[in-house]
């Protein structure tokens, strides 16, 4: 696909709703294997999963080259054809690195993206609020992905509110997937994110 997907075929609040996998990576010989990355998407697909999380974590994102992980994405975004949402990892703990990922999806025609806390840097709230808003600015929904055991950094709930005040007309933020030590599913912060999708590991 080419070009900007300026227009999502789901809701951007319902398509968060059910259970997504995130698929793996398969490879051979040091290799992907798109055949069997197809058949892993067709397979979820077919048996009624409700969305396709590539290069997750499960998928080793880490260590995917920039140009597999373009095509991860892409072979992803062709053979899922809009039957389900497509949310792409694209988190990093350098911004300008989340940003072009984030970039790069969008022009692939994923529907959203899954953005971890920055790992190894230990950002400051504020830190944390710059990070995920320039992220944001992309103009493509993203899900936070907030797990301290991997990355050492905790949103808690005051910073989860803090982000909550970005302007609504660049608040690109639709969820959070939070595996955290105080989770902010629990908290009273989830009043300012009435209409965002949660879900706590």
């Amino acid at each position: 696909m080419n070009g900007c997907n300026e227009s999502w075929a789901f809701d951007e609040l319902a398509m968060f709703s059910g259970v997504f996998t995130a698929i793996v990576t398969p490879v051979i010989n040091s290799e992907l294997d798109e055949e069997s990355l197809r058949g892993l998407i067709e397979f979820q697909i077919a048996k009624g999963i409700d969305g396709i999380v590539p290069c997750g974590t499960t998928g080793e994102s880490p260590t995917l080259g920039f140009d597999e992980y373009k095509r991860v994405v892409g072979i992803t975004v062709e053979t899922a054809r809009k039957q389900v949402p497509v949310v792409a990892g694209a988190g990093s703990n350098a911004t300008a690195k989340a940003v072009e990922l984030t970039r790069c999806t969008k022009q692939l025609g994923v529907d959203a993206t899954l953005q971890v806390t920055p790992d190894y840097n230990k950002p400051t709230p504020d830190g944390l609020y710059q990070h995920f808003k320039k992220v944001a600015e992309v103009g493509l929904p993203l899900v936070i992905y907030n797990v301290p055991g991997r990355t050492s950094i905790n949103i808690t709930p005051e910073t989860a509110a803090h982000l909550s005040k970005i302007p609504e007309e660049e608040n690109r933020i639709h969820g959070f997937f939070d595996i955290g030590i105080h989770s902010v599913t629990r908290s009273p912060f989830k009043r300012s994110w009435r209409k965002t999708p949660h879900r706590a590991g």
